[in-house]
């Protein structure tokens, strides 16, 4: 359908006018043109702010990264001579052990093997001493009854001195001459007469004194040989455990060097990085902030320019003349539109007129085709359902079935968070009495060392006025009794008088009494003298005193620090095990957190599935038999369209 629009215009109002219209359409770029401009000088003014903020802190950020970088360098440098030390003194302390130890089995070692030989020596003395004196016995009872010893004991005494003779150590040649020993051979060879039994007798006894002499030589070599070898294993095992304590100390203390080392290298490592990161940032803020600018200046520029051309073009436009000019060729303009215009309608009608047309050839074609194919699309689509409605089930069992897992696993880990948050927050309130006992614990201890010291500065300025004041008696006192003495010491003296010999005596005064000292003057100056020697024994236990506190004073300071010192000790260690409780508290807070949103999400999830499956699940036999049979239904209908 087409239709022509004339549209007049020479009887329209001014509002109405195209001018009017275009006019309002600048106005209102004019508007969008300021408007943009604010928004831009708004979104200029922040990103100037952004680069001016970001380039100062992370320039200052740079800064500071140089320093430290450079204090971590020097620490580094330091630490890792430090370990350097620390390992060569390790190597020095192991191998002065190793050394020690040496020494000692050295002397272990030759300690049992003397110890052996002293054994053996000593069991051959007294074997050869016990020998001889059964000889001794033997032969003394010869002479004694002037008869011949048995057979038996005579072959002993010859054994016995002939086992002493082939041994033939340094013992027997010293203590046995050539002469001796000659006669000793014939004794046992029997070429000795019954005379010379004497002699013989002697020269065993001889021989058994200094065999006695040796043995108790030897015992006493001994005796000072272990003692020796005692006081070596008690000085090597205390320099052993010396050096293995000091290798247990600096060994900590290596460790501990070593972590501060790692730390640091560490600590390097990220300021190094992040002074990087930093440098990076700034070259890409001043290239982007400078690209900013220039595109700022050039945008300001072209909008300028374009706020400029529309504000002119609207004076141009709301010029008097303009407006006349505009009357007068607008008045008597037609314009002519000319359009088509096809209605929903129209479409509607030629589609169904075609649908009509493409019926009727296929009902000519045949007649059944299209009822046995839609048939057909029918069974197929329910054959589908039921297949999808299978796969559903499935799927809701399986979901289900996940579901009920997950959130039992949830559920226990949930339970398992409440006991470990009970449990660190039981162990954060004993962290916390313990550090409030430790803290009161120091805070005493202030208290105790204040007042200690008050005290100490009250007794020392009592000790100072006792001083003080014993001195000052004692000043006063001996200038009484040198006031005394000069008086009464010297008395004698200041009664003589002095005179010429030969000189012609004076007449006589009248006579006085005669002068006797003041009965007192004895006890007052034994008196003086006694306090005297009291006030400087006071003076000296005043003094004595003061130095037995300062003493204990300093001895009370020294245990109190010591005391403080180990305090501050434990209330670092109980704050950071604190810290860290309530690190783990929080943290499993926030695992109980996330295991809550899961089940609460696995809750939304099951709510889903319920509204998702509870009909298919609830209706699924139902649903399957009732479109088996409408599938059997429809196979029936197409078996009799076949047969028609």
């Amino acid at each position: 359908m087409r239709c022509l629009v004339l549209v007049l215009v020479a009887g329209l109002d001014l509002d109405e006018r195209p001018v009017t219209k275009v006019i309002n359409l600048l106005k209102d770029m004019q508007a969008q043109l300021i408007a943009e401009k604010k928004s831009d000088e708004g979104m200029y003014e922040k990103m100037a702010c952004w680069c001016k903020n970001n380039g100062e802190g992370k320039g200052t950020a740079v800064e500071i990264a140089v320093k430290r970088i450079e204090q971590l360098e020097n620490s580094i440098k330091a630490l890792s001579s430090k370990a350097s030390g620390l390992e060569t003194s390790l190597e020095k302390l192991a191998s002065e052990m190793a050394a020690d130890q040496e020494a000692l089995d050295s002397a272990t070692a030759m300690r049992t093997k003397d110890r052996e030989e002293f054994e053996e020596t000593e069991q051959d003395l007294i074997v050869s001493i016990e020998g001889l004196k059964n000889a001794l016995t033997v032969l003394e009872k010869q002479l004694s009854f002037l008869q011949v010893p048995s057979g038996e004991s005579f072959l002993s005494v010859k054994h016995t001195v002939r086992r002493i003779l082939n041994k033939g150590d340094d013992i027997l040649a010293e203590i046995l001459d050539a002469p001796s020993r000659s006669k000793l051979t014939e004794f046992v060879q029997g070429q000795t007469s019954m005379g010379s039994t004497d002699e013989i007798i002697g020269i065993l006894q001889q021989m058994q004194e200094n065999f006695e002499k040796n043995l108790k030589e030897t015992q006493d070599s001994e005796a000072t040989a272990i003692s020796e070898y005692k006081a070596l294993k008690e000085a090597k095992e205390a320099e052993i455990a010396a050096g293995e304590q000091q290798t247990k100390d600096k060994s900590a203390l290596l460790g501990k060097t070593r972590e501060e080392l790692a730390a640091a290298k560490e600590d390097f490592e990220d300021t190094s990085d992040a002074m990087s990161a930093d440098q990076a940032f700034l070259a890409d803020l001043k290239k982007r902030c400078a690209k900013a600018d220039s595109e700022w200046a050039e945008r300001s520029k072209t909008r300028a320019a374009e706020i400029q051309a529309v504000t002119e073009t609207i004076t141009i436009l709301n010029d008097d003349e303009a407006h006349d000019t505009f009357a007068r060729t607008l008045g008597t303009f037609v314009q002519v539109r000319q359009r088509t215009k096809v209605t929903w309608h129209d479409l509607k009608a030629e589609a169904l007129i075609q649908a009509l047309y493409t019926a009727k050839q296929h009902v000519q074609l045949d007649s059944f085709k299209e009822v046995t194919n839609s048939i057909n699309e029918m069974i197929t689509d329910l054959k589908t359902e039921a297949k999808d409605e299978v796969d559903h089930k499935a799927y809701c069992q399986k979901s289900f079935q996940e579901n009920e897992m997950e959130q039992m696993a949830v559920t226990n880990e949930i339970k398992d968070l409440d006991t470990k948050i009970s449990d660190l927050a039981s162990a954060i309130e004993t962290a916390a009495d313990e550090i409030a006992a430790l803290k009161a614990s120091l805070a005493d201890a202030d208290v105790e060392q204040m007042r200690a010291s008050q005290n100490r500065v009250e007794e020392n300025q009592e000790f100072q006025a006792v001083v003080a004041d014993q001195r000052a008696t004692q000043v006063v006192l001996n200038k009484a009794i040198d006031r005394m003495s000069d008086f009464y010491g010297n008395k004698a003296q200041l009664l003589q008088v002095s005179q010429e010999p030969g000189a012609a005596a004076p007449p006589p005064p009248a006579e006085m009494k005669e002068y006797k000292n003041n009965a007192g003057a004895g006890p007052v100056m034994t008196m003086l003298n006694n306090i005297l020697t009291d006030a400087k024994e006071l003076e000296a236990e005043a003094i004595k005193s003061e130095q037995d506190a300062q003493a204990a004073y300093e001895a009370f300071v020294a245990r109190t620090n010591q005391m403080k010192a180990e305090a501050q000790k434990a209330l670092a260690n109980k704050s950071e095990e604190k810290a860290r409780f309530e690190s783990d508290k929080v943290a499993a807070e926030t695992d109980k957190q996330d295991a809550t949103d899961r089940s609460e999400a696995l809750s939304k999830n099951k709510a889903e599935l319920h509204k998702q499956c509870d009909f298919v699940l609830d209706n699924f036999t139902v649903r399957q038999e009732a479109r088996a049979a409408e599938i059997e239904s429809m196979q029936g209908a197409l078996a009799a369209l076949r047969t028609a």
